[in-house]
């Protein structure tokens, strides 16, 4: 029976390390969520340090060059995000197009660069017609959005 007690002894081990690590895996994840509201909190509180500080220096209570760096640092990405948002709109707006119709038009700077990346090159033509259904189509397309029919 030698054996049988030292198989429980075993056994009662693995149970009682298993039982530790367990308890000690729920008091890490407990801490770490403390740890990251905590980590949250003081980023808000900078958020606000960082709103007050621009407000005063926009308002030309603070003037210190550090300051002055960051708020057009600030002013320059407060740009990127309205030109962002404008983009964004832009692309909400857009409509679809069906083959044949003329499509809206581009950006002028989307545009800009094509025109400037082959100047000497004869116009390519931009649709052909679909020999069965006569639906002007992109010539860059192998089958007729309309009808089907192959075209190359």
């Amino acid at each position: 029976m030698a054996w049988l007690d030292k198989a429980m002894k075993s056994v009662q081990t693995t149970a009682g390390k298993t039982a530790f690590e367990a308890d000690k895996m729920v008091r890490t994840k407990r801490e770490e969520g403390v740890l990251s509201d905590a980590q949250k909190r003081v980023q808000a509180k900078l958020a606000e340090l960082g709103q007050a500080a621009l407000a005063l220096y926009r308002s030309g209570t603070l003037s210190d060059p550090s300051v002055t760096a960051l708020a057009d640092e600030i002013a320059g990405l407060e740009a990127q995000v309205q030109q962002q948002k404008e983009k964004l709109e832009a692309i909400h707006n857009e409509q679809y197009q069906p083959a044949g119709q003329p499509a809206a038009a581009a950006e002028p700077e989307a545009a800009a660069p094509v025109a400037a990346a082959v100047p000497d090159e004869p116009p390519v033509a931009a649709t052909i017609e679909c020999p069965n259904c006569h639906t002007e189509v992109k010539s860059t397309v192998t089958f007729c959005p309309e009808c089907g029919n192959r075209l190359k």
